[in-house]
C-alpha cells in the first residue's frame, strides 16, 4: 500500500478535517485583542518566518501555532502591549490581490486543484481568544499583503474572481455567506489601486531568501542512484540532512532540466552547453557533473529514471525568483540550436506563473511538457502553494521507498532540509548545490570536492550564501518610491567601466544582479519577498503598530534575524534595512501625517 503524506500545515494552512482539531489544541498564551492585531496574507515563502515573527514580537505562541520551544531565546520581546499579527499564506498573487482591493475577502479565494474550493484556513487563527476577530477568518481587514514578486508599476488593477462553495463544507469560523455575496459579486470585475484614499502605495523586501532546487533522490523499484557528487556531512549522519547535500548542479544541467533538454536521469549520451571562462561555448555530457568524490563520472542512475519538474501552478513569487535566475544564467548558454535564448530570454519571463515557461519551451521546441503523454506519460506536475510542490516532490511509499523518485522543482528555503522547523522533517526535500558565476568564471565547471563550502563544491542555499548574492545591491533613498524598492530592477550597468558588465567573456550588462550575482559564495537562485504597505491608514493606532513591527524587525539586534537564519533566510543587509525603516516612518494614520490629509486611509 502507497502512503501519502501531507504537509499542508507547514504553509499556514490545514485541511478541512483539521480545522476543527486546531480549535482544541492549547495555546502557550493569550494572544492579544484584536485591537491589537496587524493582519496580512500572500506568499507562502515567507508564511513561515514571518508567523514565527509575529510571535517573537508578541511574546506569545499562538493556537495550534506549533513554534513553542523553536523561536530564539531573545523572545519573547519586550512589546508593550503585545500586538499579535496573523498572516494567510494564500500565496504571492492573492496577496496582493487583497492589498491592492482592501479587501480580506479576496484572501478567501483559492486556486484550481480542485477549483471549487477557497483558500483553505490558516490554522494560526485563535479559537480560544474570545476574540470574535481572531476566532473568525477572513480578517477583518488588510494591514499589508505580501509576495515575492514586485508590485507592478504602476501598478496593475487586481482581477476580481469567483469561486463556487457547493461543495465547501463550513465551521462557525468561517463567514461564508459573507464571503460568497462580496466575492461573487465581483466576479470578472477588476479593482484598481486607490491612490486618493490610501496614498501612495510602499513596498519594502523583508528578507533575503535562497530558493532550493529540491529532488528527491531515493531508489525507486527499478532504478538504483550513484550520485559522485553529494555533499559528505563531517560528522558521518544521513548525507542528505545538510542544505545542498543532495547533488550538485551545473548551471548548464539546471538550464538542461528547466528546458526538457534532459528528460532522464540515466542520461549518458546527451551534450548540453556551457560557457567557459572566457565566454565561449563549450559541451559536455549530461552526467558529466556527477564528480566529486574522485569517482569517475556516471550516469547518476542505473536505469531509466524520467526527470519530472514539479513547479508551483499558482500565481508565485517563488516562480518569479526561479524564472528570474534561468533567464539571467541560461539565455546565454544559446548554441544555436538549443534554442534557450528564446526560451529562457523571452519577455515573459520573469514571472509569476511558470507556464509562462512551459509555454515557450512548446513553442519553440513544439514540446508540451504538460502533456499527458510527454516522457512516457511523465509530465511535469503543478502544485499550488510551496508545501504542495514540496509534496509532489517527496511523496514516500510505506515501502521506505519513494512513489516520486527523480521528481525534481523549486522550494523556498525554510521548506527543505535542513531548515523545515514545523512538522516531520524528515519528509521536508532534500536540496541541490549549484554552480555560481564566480565558479564559471574561476573555471570550475564541475565540481572537484564533496566537501562543503571548499572551492572545489558548488554553493548551497544556506542563509550566509543568499547574503553574499545581495552584496551588489544598492538601498534606494528615503525619498524613494515603492518602484524603487524593486530590487529584481536593479542590474549591472550597460554603458561604464567593463569590469562591471563583462563576466569572464559574458557580457551581463542590464543583467538583474539578483539573477545573475557575480560574488564569490553567493548561491544564484534568490528573491525576496516584499511587503505592501498603504501610506495611509483609517487610524493613526494601525499605521503604529505596523511602524512598531517593522521597526523590531529590521533592527540590527533584533531575535529577528536568528529566526530568519533558523528558517534558512537573512536578514536584509543594513544599509537596506536602515533605508526600509525611514520610509516605514512615513506611514500615517488619516490626516497625519500632512501626506494623509483627506485621505481616508485603508479601512
Amino acid at each position: 500500500m502507497r502512503m501519502q503524506f501531507s504537509i499542508s500545515r507547514l504553509c499556514g494552512t490545514t485541511s478541512m478535517v483539521a480545522i476543527a482539531a486546531a480549535t482544541m489544541l492549547g495555546s502557550a498564551a493569550q494572544p492579544a485583542k484584536a485591537l491589537d492585531g496587524i493582519y496580512g496574507g500572500g506568499s507562502s515563502l515567507v508564511s513561515l518566518a514571518l508567523r514565527q515573527a509575529f510571535d517573537c514580537y508578541a511574546g506569545a505562541t499562538l493556537t495550534g501555532d506549533d513554534y513553542a520551544g523553536k523561536l530564539p531565546a531573545a523572545c519573547p520581546s519586550t512589546t508593550s502591549p503585545a500586538v499579535q499579527g496573523l498572516y494567510a499564506a494564500v500565496g504571492s498573487g492573492n496577496g496582493f490581490r487583497g492589498f491592492i482591493t482592501n479587501d480580506p475577502k479576496q484572501f478567501f479565494l483559492g486556486t484550481p486543484n480542485p477549483v471549487n474550493l477557497p483558500a483553505l484556513p490558516p490554522v494560526f487563527i485563535d479559537s480560544l481568544s474570545g476574540d470574535a476577530n481572531f476566532n473568525t477568518y477572513p480578517y477583518p481587514h488588510v494591514d499589508f499583503g505580501a509576495s515575492d514578486s514586485p508590485l507592478a508599476a504602476p501598478v496593475a488593477p487586481a482581477t476580481l474572481t469567483t469561486a463556487s462553495y457547493s461543495s465547501f463544507n463550513t465551521t462557525t469560523n468561517w463567514d461564508v455567506a459573507g464571503i460568497t455575496q462580496a466575492v461573487s459579486a465581483a466576479a470578472s470585475s477588476t479593482v484598481s489601486y486607490n491612490t486618493a484614499n490610501f496614498g501612495a502605495p510602499i513596498q519594502l523586501p523583508l528578507i533575503e531568501a535562497p530558493v532550493a532546487i529540491a529532488i528527491n533522490v531515493n531508489d525507486s523499484d527499478s532504478a538504483l542512484w550513484t550520485i559522485n557528487s553529494q555533499l559528505s556531512q563531517p560528522d558521518g549522519a544521513h548525507l542528505n540532512t545538510p542544505a545542498g547535500s543532495a547533488i550538485q548542479l551545473s548551471t548548464a544541467q539546471v538550464c538542461a532540466i528547466f528546458s526538457g533538454t534532459v528528460t532522464d536521469w540515466s542520461d549518458s549520451s546527451t551534450s548540453i552547453a556551457y560557457r567557459d571562462n572566457v565566454g565561449a561555448i563549450q559541451h559536455q555530457l549530461f552526467h558529466a557533473a556527477n564528480v566529486g568524490n574522485g569517482s569517475a563520472a556516471a550516469p547518476y542512475t542505473d536505469s531509466s529514471l524520467p526527470i519530472v519538474v514539479a513547479y508551483r501552478s499558482d500565481g508565485s513569487g517563488t516562480s518569479y525568483i526561479v524564472t528570474n535566475y534561468l533567464k539571467s544564467s541560461c539565455a546565454q548558454l544559446d548554441d544555436g540550436s538549443n534554442g534557450y535564448a528564446a526560451i529562457f530570454g523571452a519577455s515573459n519571463l520573469p514571472s509569476t506563473s511558470f507556464t509562462n515557461l512551459t509555454t515557450n519551451i512548446n513553442t519553440v521546441k513544439g514540446v508540451n511538457v504538460l502533456a499527458a503523454t510527454y516522457n512516457g506519460s511523465h509530465p511535469w506536475i503543478g502544485a499550488s502553494g510551496t508545501p504542495a510542490v514540496a509534496e509532489a516532490i517527496n511523496n514516500v511509499a510505506s515501502s521506505g521507498s519513494t512513489v516520486y523518485a527523480g521528481r525534481i522543482g523549486y522550494v523556498s528555503a525554510d521548506f527543505s532540509q535542513p531548515y523545515q522547523l514545523v512538522n516531520n522533517v524528515t519528509y521536508a526535500p532534500v536540496s541541490a548545490s549549484v554552480q555560481n558565476e564566480a565558479q564559471r568564471v574561476a573555471g570550475l565547471y564541475v565540481p572537484t570536492s564533496v566537501t562543503p563550502g571548499t572551492a572545489g563544491s558548488f554553493v548551497a542555499p544556506t542563509p550566509a550564501a543568499a547574503d553574499l548574492a545581495f552584496a551588489g545591491l544598492t538601498a534606494p533613498s528615503s525619498t524613494s518610491t515603492y518602484a524603487d524598492w524593486n530590487l529584481y530592477g536593479q542590474v549591472y550597468p550597460t554603458t561604464t567601466t567593463p569590469s562591471l558588465t563583462i563576466s569572464g567573456g559574458i557580457n551581463i550588462g542590464g543583467k538583474s544582479i539578483l539573477g545573475i550575482p557575480t560574488t564569490a559564495g553567493a548561491y544564484p537562485v534568490v528573491g525576496t519577498a516584499f511587503m505592501a504597505l498603504y501610506s495611509c491608514y483609517d487610524t493613526t493606532a494601525r499605521a503604529d503598530r505596523l511602524k512598531g513591527f517593522l521597526n523590531w524587525f529590521y533592527g540590527s539586534s533584533s531575535p529577528a534575524g536568528v529566526l530568519l537564519q533558523n528558517n534558512g533566510f537573512n536578514q536584509l543587509a543594513s544599509s537596506l534595512r536602515t533605508a526600509a525603516v525611514s520610509v516605514a516612518g512615513s506611514v500615517g494614520g488619516a490626516g497625519s501625517p500632512t501626506s494623509c490629509s483627506g485621505k481616508s486611509g485603508a479601512l
